[in-house]
């Protein structure tokens, strides 16, 4: 029981880094409050028969900040005068009692084929290969425009050469019958 709340505070810990204003990347994802919630509803397993209903009765206590402190003496009390009880509600990890629904919960979560944990890690991986799809998309579709671009700028400025050319041809046609007309009406 000592074990198994300084597994469960270090998890509570875990998920909180994916909480609030800057947060880890799980931030805002329904995958922390799935997992939050598993935690809770192992801890609030209530069973057994007799005298130990719940974790508390093996003491198993939460303080002000959602961690599991594990009192020794309330369970070594409790074990000395109810084993039968005590082993009732801890059951077996297949027969029944804390031990069964653990067990269930961590493959519900674990499972390698359609657990909560590999349903998040396929989903996460389909969104990550549809954005990598998108930017791929987008830098294809930035490349045709910056190609496109390029050939309306360089006959922009093949036409603005040519127009260049055509006024110095013009200023050189004018400048010249100007002259040819001075000299005409001079002479």
């Amino acid at each position: 029981l000592s074990s198994f709340a300084t597994a469960y505070n270090a998890a509570v810990d875990e998920l909180n880094v994916n909480r609030g204003q800057g947060g880890g990347a799980l931030t805002g994802d329904a995958l922390i409050y799935t997992l939050s919630q598993s935690l809770r509803d192992s801890s609030g397993f209530t069973g057994g028969s007799g005298s130990v209903q719940n974790l508390t009765d093996l003491g198993l206590t939460f303080d002000q900040n959602g961690h599991l402190n594990f009192d020794q003496t309330v369970f070594s009390s409790a074990a000395a005068a109810h084993p039968g009880d005590v082993g009732a509600f801890l059951g077996s990890p297949t027969t029944g009692g804390f031990l069964q629904e653990a067990t269930n919960t961590l493959t519900s979560l674990g499972d390698p084929t359609n657990g909560i944990l590999e349903t998040a890690i396929s989903d996460s991986q389909t969104s990550i290969d549809n954005q990598n799809q998108k930017i791929s998309d987008e830098q294809s579709r930035i490349t045709a425009l910056t190609t496109s671009l390029t050939t309306q700028i360089d006959s922009a400025d093949a036409l603005i050469a040519s127009l260049e050319q055509q006024q110095t041809y013009f200023t050189t046609l004018f400048t010249d019958m100007n002259g040819l007309n001075n000299l005409q009406a001079l002479g």
